[in-house]
């Protein structure tokens, strides 16, 4: 981690869910689960009744590269170190949410532009909720339950590791609790789109239309996947310094 990264135990600007446990979805939450905090950070969280193995393609193997659009936003799924490693590019609007997950890899992400609330599952069961904004990395260990409340229209990246830095593939389990806050922020009838993209021998990255374009408010979103991978792994790069493929 660069010295200018915030980690979710040490960031200065965590808020404490007991000021915000209101939520303006209509899910049933408490705002503490003692019985789970007690197993956060332990794979014997995934015995709790509060979690549940994904209904959808969540733990199917990605193609990449291919872009995933739904209500919320894109997803770009990319390969790198080989196609050992999976890095996803997200653009997200204002005022949805993603995850509501737990892994048993370490989750990173780093934050190109906007804000995003993360919110994570404490030891005595209550909900932390720490606000990123550009140039900021995030980090959340493995077996931690886990929500991404989107502030403003953001983009992040995002990949998984295993707890000494190595590749680590990715496997997500649903936080019942968290889950469903997440469809329930945004038209949970909004089905998803996968659109895939092969490589030519002329070294692009071409598909049917070239580039997935949407209109997003006041904001128009155009991505090229080749152009995005080079830009997000130019600017890790640069953030993170050499991260990728190193021990923590």
């Amino acid at each position: 981690m660069t010295s200018g990264s915030r980690s979710i135990a040490s960031s200065s600007i965590a808020s404490s869910s007991s000021n915000r446990t209101k939520t303006p979805f209509p899910c049933n939450f408490p705002g503490k689960f003692p019985d789970d905090g007690l197993l956060v950070g332990s794979a014997s969280i995934t015995s709790s009744p509060n979690v549940t193995e994904p209904t959808n393609a969540v733990n199917q193997a990605i193609p990449t590269p291919s872009i995933y659009y739904d209500g919320r936003g894109e997803i770009h799924n990319i390969s790198v170190n080989d196609k050992d490693r999976r890095l996803n590019i997200l653009y997200t609007r204002k005022g949805v949410m993603r995850s509501g997950d737990l892994h048993p890899n370490v989750q990173c992400d780093f934050v190109f532009a906007g804000s995003v609330q993360v919110w994570t599952l404490e030891k005595d069961g209550s909900t932390k909720k720490t606000i990123y904004g550009p140039k900021q990395y995030i980090e959340i260990p493995p077996y931690v339950p886990h929500v991404f409340n989107f502030l403003e229209d953001t983009v992040i990246a995002e990949w998984w590791e295993g707890r000494d830095g190595t590749t680590s593939n990715f496997r997500a389990w649903f936080y019942k609790p968290y889950r469903c806050i997440v469809d329930e922020s945004f038209t949970s009838s909004t089905r998803g789109i996968m659109k895939l993209f092969e490589e030519k021998n002329t070294n692009r990255i071409d598909s049917q239309d070239e580039k997935c374009s949407k209109s997003t408010g006041g904001m128009t979103w155009t991505l090229v996947v080749a152009v995005t991978g080079g830009i997000a792994l130019s600017t890790l790069s640069f953030a993170l310094g050499s991260r990728f493929g190193k021990g923590r």
